[in-house]
Formats: structure tokens, sequence, C-alpha cells
């Protein structure tokens, strides 16, 4: 911690003026009143008098404000704010013209802070200790740290720990009470241009304004972390587009996992053909079923996946191929869109139903016990390592919203391997 003993000092006088003051930032009130007791001495005896104080609720306020900008500028710089700085800012804040995290990326972007010219890992550690009041664990340190190394700005860090609730909570002591949405109106107006812009993320990178938990950072590094083989994958949230990526568009052998999206095409786009299938298809579903696929793409093509995808602005190239190669991305896309048929009417929660109980699933073996989860894996080990792959991908209806997932992977044919990562998002998911 940088903090100056003055500030302390003076938000301990600030606070327990402002104690007893039930202030609401923009409600009004007449005075306050504070009570100081004077001895009177006479020549022959001693008399207390007690006199009152009226002190303007908007003082208290403004005092307030002064003393949480100044402790936030001295955490972040080693310096006192300017007095016109600060005087700027706390008539934005008292007549709302300018939020708390306006305010402090100024502050980061000012030169008195660039001018320190601290290492990523000291600043990180100084956003922990000014937002939330803590140090940072080791997790937290290497998350955000590859933030940076990703190409965010050390604005754009600390605009994530001003969205946590902790920030929220300090600054409710100071009678700030700030409403930071982090989240992308995007996803609500267009989910899969959404999924189609979201960040390359060559490493672990939330999405959607989520911001994973000390919790979820233990349990996802420690998954990545034991897995030896290139992988991808994705997480989002069907309510809120909030998740996380890793590896974003590494190509991938998809194997058998298309025929979840194939069937889904299929018996979306041609409900009368495909319930003459029923038994071949959830054959494809549940047991993999390599000769029912052969049946139904000899017969079809990939005629219907096609549509979808034109219908999605997916790229078609890949999808002339009967296993094409592809990215999380695009995976997950198409399962969103199954998502959708599964929940438009009868017909496409019969169909649903075929996908809850596949025989090789990590997404089914770790999560299919608490939640129903549809899903489709596939593997395949190949001379060619381009070839080489275990993929799995699917929905998850968690008790806190449904979710997509889509884990990619150069592992040679075993899903075992994937069990610790689809646990390890489910964590994750929680959080959000």
């Amino acid at each position: 911690m940088r903090r100056k003993c003055l500030t302390t000092l003076i938000s301990l006088l600030v606070i327990t003026a402002v104690a007893g003051c039930d202030l609401i930032p923009g409600e009004t009130a007449a005075t306050s009143v504070v009570t100081e007791t004077v001895p009177v001495t006479s020549a022959t005896t001693t008399v207390t008098e007690t006199t009152q104080t009226t002190v303007d609720p908007e003082v208290l306020r403004e005092q307030s404000y002064e003393t949480f900008l100044q402790e936030i500028y001295l955490d972040l710089t080693g310096d006192q704010m300017p007095a016109d700085s600060l005087s700027y800012y706390v008539a934005g804040l008292m007549g709302d013209t300018v939020n708390i995290y306006d305010v402090v990326s100024s502050m980061i972007e000012s030169s008195d802070f660039t001018s320190e010219d601290l290492s990523d890992e000291v600043f990180i550690s100084d956003c922990f200790n000014t937002f939330l009041r803590r140090e940072p664990s080791a997790n937290e340190l290497r998350f955000y740290t590859e933030r940076i190394t990703d190409g965010a700005s050390r604005s754009d860090i600390a605009r994530m720990f001003m969205g946590s609730d902790g920030f929220s909570e300090l600054c409710a002591t100071y009678g700030l009470t700030p409403e930071f949405d982090m989240s992308s109106d995007l996803y609500a107006t267009s989910p899969y241009q959404y999924i189609a812009e979201l960040p390359v993320a060559s490493r672990l990178t939330p999405i959607g304004g989520y911001v994973p938990s000390d919790e979820a950072l233990s349990a996802l590094y420690e998954a990545m972390d034991g897995l030896s083989y290139e992988f991808s994958f994705l997480l989002v949230d069907i309510n809120t587009g909030e998740g996380l990526a890793y590896n974003l568009d590494e190509i991938y052998y998809t194997a058998s996992s298309i025929k979840g999206p194939f069937a889904a095409s299929f018996c979306d786009l041609d409900p009368e053909a495909a319930s003459n299938w029923e038994n071949s298809i959830i054959s494809m579903l549940q047991n993999s079923d390599n000769d029912a696929y052969a049946a139904l793409d000899n017969t079809y093509h990939r005629t219907y996946i096609r549509q979808w995808c034109e219908q999605l602005g997916l790229d078609l190239n890949p999808f002339a191929y009967k296993y094409p190669h592809i990215n999380c991305r695009q995976m997950a896309a198409l399962w969103l869109r199954s998502y959708e048929f599964f929940e438009s009417g009868e017909w496409g929660a019969q169909v649903a139903s075929w996908y809850e109980d596949p025989n090789i699933s990590a997404i089914h073996t770790m999560l299919g016990d608490q939640y129903v989860t549809r899903s489709k894996g596939g593997w395949y080990v190949d001379e060619d390592p381009y070839r080489t792959c275990t993929v799995d991908a699917g929905i998850v209806y968690a008790d806190n919203g449904p979710y997509i997932v889509v884990i990619m992977s150069k592992v040679p044919s075993s899903m075992d391997y994937l069990n610790p990562i689809a646990a390890a998002l489910d964590i994750a998911h929680q959080d959000m």
C-alpha cells in the first residue's frame, strides 16, 4: 500500500462525521446536528453547557467524496490530487455529471500516474489494494498480467476492478452508489455477430463483462496447466453473453462432434424426413454411430447444416466436408442455433432429449449428475496430426442459467483429458 497517513486520518475524521447521517446521494436534508459539550468554570463551581452546531449533509457528502478521491489518487500515484482537479471531480460527482469510473480512468491516464512507470505486477497489486482493499493471489496476478500482455490498457484493467461487487461496497461507505454495466448490448441484439466479433483470446480471456473469482481462476489454471496438448475453449452464458474464451481461433478437426449440429439442423429444417430417421439419429448422437451418419450424409449431404451456416453468417467452405475443420466460435454459433431449435416447440424438445445421454462426453460425465446436459463429443487419432483431436460441445442447463460450452483439443482420442476443463468452466459459470 502506498496510502499516506494524512489521508487515512482525514478519512477517519470524515467518516466519523458522516456516521449517524443516513446519507443517500441525491437525497436532500436540511441539516445534521453535531452536539459539543463545553465546560464553563465560575469562581465557585464548574457548569457544563451544551451547544448545538448544524452541519449541512451536502457538506458532509462533499467532504466524503473528497476523501475518497484523495485516497484513490494517493494509492495509484503516490501524490495528492491537485486541488483544481479535486474540486472539478467532486463537483461532477455532486452534480451527477461525471461518474467514479471516468474519474479513475482520468487518474490513470494522468501524467502523475504515467510518470511513475510502474511494472504491470505493481500496478495490478495497487489496483487490488485500491479497489478491493486486499492483495492479489498468484492466480489473480497471472490473470490480470495476461490481460495486459494481450493488449488491455491499464484503464481497461481498472474498469474491470470497478465492475466488482467489492468496489461497489467500498463506494457505498463513502456515500456513492455506482452503477457500472460492463456487459455488451451487442449480445442482446445480435448474439451470432457478438460471438463472431469476440476478441482473438490467445490466453484466458473474460467476455461480456465477466471477471472470474480467485476460486474460478484456481480451478481453471489447474485444469489448463495439467493439459499438455494444444486446446481451446469457449463458454457463453445464453442469457447474458458473459463467459470465457481461450485460444479462440485455433482450427481443429471436429471428428464426430459435428454430428450434434448436423442432426439438429436436419431436424429443424426437414422435420418430416427427420422423424423417419429417428432411430438412426438417436444412434448417431448417443453411440456416435458412423454408419448412421454416413447414411444420412449420403442421402442429404450437408444441405441442412450449410443452410444454418448461411443463416448465421458462417464461412461455408469448411462444411463442404463431412468432418470439417473449424474453431470454437463457429461450433458455439451452431450450438446456440441448436438451443433455439430445442426451445421452439414440442418437436424441438423431443429432439433435444436425444442429446441427454451420450456414451462419451466430458460435459455429460462431469456435469450430467447436476444438470440436464445436451452434448456431442468426437475423437480421432491419425498419422496426420492435423486430424488428431478430441472435441466436446453442447449446452449445460445450469441452475443459474443455460450456457454453451465448446472444448476442442489435439488430445489423441481420450475424453478424460477434457474432464477437468469441463468441471472448471462450470465453477466459473457459477460466478456469473
